[in-house]
């Protein structure tokens, strides 16, 4: 009987390791999904970082983009007033010189009308003249 004994315990040591290897691979079948529900989540949290790096990245070129508009805009500004102020600068001798022969010109035309009035006067006298000097030969004369 030794032998069936033997069998026995042979045939319970194989359903103890049957059991052993279900047992194991239960294990190693909730550790492959626990390390693939792992993986996905440490895969989540990788794509969620990449985003938001990206949306970090693609805000800071968009502020460093506007920033560099608006101190571009600044310099133009600066610029044309520069630009502006040195044609006043450059006209304001032109405007005065300007100004200067209008007001000669007005000046002049005044004292052309001041003489064409008194050149007026002088021939209506001078042709009051003739015409009395005119009358008087006409007298004068013998008809």
């Amino acid at each position: 009987m030794a032998p069936k004994n033997t069998g026995n315990a042979s045939g319970s040591q194989a359903k103890g390791d049957s059991q052993s290897d279900a047992t194991s691979q239960m294990d190693a079948s909730q550790s492959q999904d626990i390390d693939v529900g792992q993986l996905k989540a440490a895969l989540d949290q990788h794509k969620q970082q990449v985003k938001k790096r990206k949306e970090d990245r693609r805000e800071a070129v968009i502020n460093a983009h506007t920033a560099r508009v608006k101190e571009l805009n600044s310099m133009v500004d600066k610029a044309f007033a520069k630009h502006e102020n040195a044609v006043r600068a450059a006209r304001g001798p032109k405007v005065k010189r300007l100004v200067t022969l209008v007001r000669q010109r007005r000046e002049l035309e005044d004292k052309a009308e001041v003489c064409v009035a008194q050149l007026d006067a002088l021939f209506a006298t001078t042709l009051d003249k003739f015409q009395i000097a005119v009358d008087s030969r006409l007298e004068t004369v013998p008809a």
